[in-house]
């Protein structure tokens, strides 16, 4: 997983500032993956790249307090939703919607709209 999140990232047509992790369908987290997490987010921080969390449900979060991981992340990197996610970007990067509009888009992604370019599901 970490692996393919890092290609995603070095294959990127523009470069990338957040990388949000779409986590409804997470119902539960162990060690191993808390820790495969915790290597993400340190290895994407390093490359300038911030990780954010959608729609993770509230017990795998709550195991994320436990464990330590949700305070080291920040709440400020976790959000109800794929839109709350992209819209807390766009307000401290205004500019990005201008490239947006630029690009021939008039809105960013929402998550009933799939795929779609720079975005990719895994």
């Amino acid at each position: 997983f970490v692996e393919r999140v890092e290609a995603l990232v070095r294959q990127a047509s523009m470069p990338v500032r957040r990388f949000v992790l779409a986590a409804e369908p997470v119902t539960n987290i162990d060690l191993t993956a808390a820790d495969a997490l915790d290597a993400l987010a340190t290895r994407l921080a390093a490359a300038g790249v911030e990780l954010c969390v959608a729609e993770m449900n509230g017990p795998v979060k709550d195991h994320l307090r436990q464990l330590g991981l949700y305070d080291r992340l920040g709440a400020e990197r976790f959000h109800r939703s794929l839109e709350q996610a992209v819209g807390a970007y766009l307000a401290l990067h205004p500019e990005a919607r201008t490239a947006e509009v630029s690009s021939g888009r008039s809105s960013a992604p929402s998550a009933s709209d799939g795929p779609s370019e720079g975005v990719e599901a895994l």
